[in-house]
């Protein structure tokens, strides 16, 4: 931590720094993994004989929750590993920078301009680590059990360590201290955070295992985007203030105390913020087709074995806003801003087959796509669209308060107060309730909105 305290000689300027690096706190969820998995318990499994061979037929164990002793003999490379941890476990850790510049006007007034920024390194993401590798040539549909890395088992979630997250920030605030029956706090930020833990279409801030699934454990990339729940902009103001009427005021100084105890000492309060929206990620739902051909994208396949089933990223079409010119509930995101990969021919509304791979008749492989919606082989990426490549509606709100307390003797005080949210009743439109499926007819459509004016009046008595 640094300070100068006099950068001119009537010390109104003072610059201030300061830098700190702290371990990020790991929580039940991950103590929880390590019980929750096969090596948490002790299990026997009975194998059976058959009759006519007199070979024994081995029984997979069931490793499902709640499964018990229960196994069977055509599970083989399906059973799933839902809970792991990385054995090269590294504990998350965050460096944070800050310099400020504040500046004193007098008679109250002041302002601060600073940057705000961290760095945060280890966090956790969940890949899945059974996936295909990367393939121009074959379907994931197609492939046998055996094609995946570890054939023994279904999909194998694990917990590791590895992902990082950035943020900066610049801030201005201006401030009044109390004085004279006023005080007023107003922050505007800027701000920009990156991260690549949130799974393919986060809508919320990542948790302490980050924010689901991971797009594919061979390309974290593939998730790298703006943060959800980080507003670019982002203004917030508070006020207090003591309504100048009423005996010794600059209204009313001069009345009546039965007027005065009625109409003087009420105190209005304000909360303004105005903000941009959440950052979103147009996506095409999972089970229509796998463009990487890792099997990231199906929901089922030919050979049995359960793939990934996780919403898959379009392309982005290079010069088109994603911003339609006459933005609207109906219309808030371009569709035409993006495509699917690997097919040209797509149109808004209609699924994308691309690497979907070929229907198999008596267990061979046909030359008969399964989707006519993009080309049945896979591209070998996935789609270049990022997280957070959107954003949805703003919100800009005024919550106001009025009140004032009644002295009643020496015991009792009554205090009378109305609050009130949304005062101007302005329409927010609601983020969450954007369609993002860009094979959906509606897509880019918004369904809903945040609450509209509300208020409520009491009085309360105090002894």
């Amino acid at each position: 931590m640094m300070s100068f305290q006099r950068l001119t000689d009537d010390s109104k300027w003072v610059l201030r720094g300061g830098y700190g690096m702290y371990n990020v706190a790991i929580l039940a969820q991950t103590w929880h993994a390590m019980t929750a998995t096969i090596q948490g318990d002790s299990l026997q499994y009975t194998n059976s004989i058959n009759p006519t061979t007199h070979q024994p037929t081995y029984q997979w164990p069931q490793i499902y929750g709640g499964q018990g002793a229960s196994g069977c003999t055509t599970c083989y490379g399906q059973d799933e590993f839902d809970e792991a941890n990385t054995i090269n476990w590294k504990d998350p850790y965050t460096h944070q920078f800050t310099l400020s510049l504040d500046h004193d006007f007098g008679a109250g007034y002041g302002l601060r301009a600073s940057y705000i920024g961290s760095l945060t390194r280890h966090l956790e993401w969940e890949p899945d680590l059974n996936t295909l590798p990367f393939s121009s040539t074959m379907s994931a549909y197609d492939q046998p059990a055996s094609a995946r890395r570890f054939p023994n088992w279904g999909r194998i979630y694990s917990f590791d360590t590895g992902a990082n997250e950035s943020y900066d920030s610049l801030q201005v605030e201006a401030t009044h201290r109390f004085q004279r029956g006023l005080h007023i706090d107003s922050i505007f930020t800027w701000a920009k955070a990156l991260a690549d833990n949130q799974g393919p279409d986060a809508t919320s801030f990542s948790g302490e295992r980050g924010a689901g699934v991971a797009t594919s454990v061979l390309d974290r990339e593939a998730d790298f985007g703006n943060v959800d729940g980080t507003r670019r902009l982002l203004w917030n103001t508070t006020a207090v203030y003591d309504l100048p009427v009423g005996r010794g005021k600059r209204f009313g100084s001069n009345m009546p105390h039965v007027l005065d105890a009625i109409v003087g000492g009420w105190r209005l309060s304000n909360i303004f913020t105005w903000q941009t929206c959440e950052y979103l990620t147009p996506v095409f739902a999972s089970g229509q087709g796998d463009p990487a051909g890792t099997g990231s994208g199906l929901t089922s396949t030919a050979a049995g074995w359960d793939p990934g089933h996780i919403s898959q990223h379009p392309d982005q079409v290079a010069g088109v806003s994603w911003k339609p010119s006459r933005q609207n509930r109906n219309n808030w995101v371009n569709p035409a801003a993006f495509t699917c990969p690997g097919w040209p021919e797509w149109k808004p509304g209609e699924p994308c087959g691309t690497g979907a791979g070929y229907k198999v008749a008596n267990g061979v492989v046909t030359t008969t796509p399964r989707s006519i919606y993009g080309p049945p082989l896979p591209i070998g990426r996935f789609g270049n669209t990022q997280v957070g490549s959107t954003e949805g509606p703003g919100f800009v709100g005024l919550n106001s308060g009025l009140a004032k307390t009644f002295r009643l003797g020496e015991r009792f005080r009554l205090r009378a107060e109305g609050s009130f949210t949304n005062v101007f009743n302005h329409l927010n439109l609601s983020g969450p309730a954007l369609n993002l499926n860009l094979s959906s007819s509606s897509f880019g459509t918004i369904t809903s909105g945040a609450a509209a004016r509300n208020g409520q009046v009491s009085m309360r008595l105090e002894f």
